[in-house]
């Protein structure tokens, strides 16, 4: 990654500013012991680079390179400490020391450079982190927004669903409880409110089919058939036996009409009034 690479970049400028401070201070003291200091960190520059080439970031062709730059660089610079060190500053001293400060500059400029690309690409690979992180939330607040809308239109829709049909079934209701036998309920599901409203149905067919017959009784004819819809129908047995009974009462009529004065009618009961007045009569 790019982090590696940064450190490794600062290791070296490191290095070298090390190696550059202990010529100085070898020539300084005119101490060729002190040399061997510079040997050393010669040594960790050459060890930080082979490091190097296992850096993914890292460009080996150009580390190759610095790596041949820094051996050009050291080699010169240690010759011209041992010159100093020995007194030996004539002759091309002058141009060897420019060619060394040349290429320490060129050598340091080249590790700065890696340094501050290295910090770039990080700072972009932050950048584009956040940008990715904060498109991220984004998208997740879109997506929620989104959930939110869609559940609110599904739970609207499902209550409606719910709520019209049971509106229409209380609607019904309230009518057949003032007696209006017209009420139509309409079947928009097979779930439990369409099996409560189909019940409701089948309940307001049965009423209105009981109000036809009574109707029919009504007008005199008693024709009228009515067929239980259970054994528990208590309802249409009742309109059976009182049809049953009407007919009764009428052939009894019918034969005293026609002067039979000896049929003879019994009362179904205590209460039977109308059977009491045939008999009476």
């Amino acid at each position: 990654g790019f982090y590696p690479s940064l450190q490794l970049s600062r290791t070296l400028e490191d290095h070298l500013e090390d190696i550059q401070r202990s010529f100085q201070d070898a020539a300084a003291a005119s101490d060729g012991e002190r040399i061997a200091t510079a040997d050393s960190l010669h040594d960790d520059f050459l060890r930080a680079t082979t490091q190097g080439y296992t850096i993914v970031a890292v460009d080996s062709a150009q580390l190759a390179r610095l790596a041949s730059d820094f051996g050009s660089y050291f080699g010169l610079a240690r010759r011209n400490t041992e010159r100093l060190i020995d007194g030996d500053v004539g002759g091309d001293f002058r141009s060897a020391i420019a060619a060394m400060q040349t290429r320490y500059n060129a050598l340091r400029g080249r590790l700065v450079e890696r340094t501050r690309r290295d910090e770039q690409a990080i700072e972009a690979a932050f950048a584009s982190a956040r940008l990715l992180q904060r498109i991220a939330v984004a998208l997740s607040l879109a997506i929620t927004l989104v959930c939110v809308f869609a559940l609110f239109w599904m739970s609207r829709f499902a209550a409606q669903s719910i709520a019209e049909p049971i509106d229409e079934a209380v609607q019904a209701a309230n009518r057949l409880a003032r007696g209006d036998m017209s009420a139509e309920i309409r079947i928009t599901s097979t779930d439990e409110i369409g099996a409560l409203l189909t019940s409701m149905r089948e309940a307001v067919l049965y009423l209105r089919e009981m109000a036809g017959a009574a109707e029919t009784i009504a007008r005199g004819d008693l024709s009228a058939a009515v067929r239980p819809r259970s054994d528990q129908d208590a309802f249409g047995h009742a309109f059976v036996a009182m049809t049953a009974y009407l007919r009764d009462m009428a052939n009894v009529a019918d034969q005293m009409a026609d002067g039979n004065l000896t049929v003879q009618v019994r009362p179904r009961g205590g209460e039977d009034s109308f059977g009491q007045a045939f008999v009476a009569m």
